[in-house]
């Protein structure tokens, strides 16, 4: 296994399937890559600056998650 793919959408539920592929690409040594897709609605009527905002708010959420979950993960 050389690269995961890491499908979210932030739920409470998400943190622990990241600690989950985390780890799972920390044993084999592979890379993960994040997926989030916006909602239809979301995506057609944002204006430019909205979707601009909304890469934003996943991109802080991501690395949240990344930041509170790492130490457990390394600490295994």
């Amino acid at each position: 296994m050389k690269k995961i793919l890491f499908v979210t959408e932030f739920s409470d539920h998400a943190a622990e399937v990241f600690r989950y592929a985390a780890e799972l690409a920390y044993f084999f040594k592979a890379d993960i890559s994040m997926l989030h897709v916006f909602k239809t609605t979301d995506a057609i009527t944002a204006k430019e600056e909205e979707l601009a905002h909304l890469a934003d708010v996943a991109v802080d959420n991501l690395m949240q998650m990344v930041a509170d979950n790492m130490s457990q993960i390394y600490q295994n």
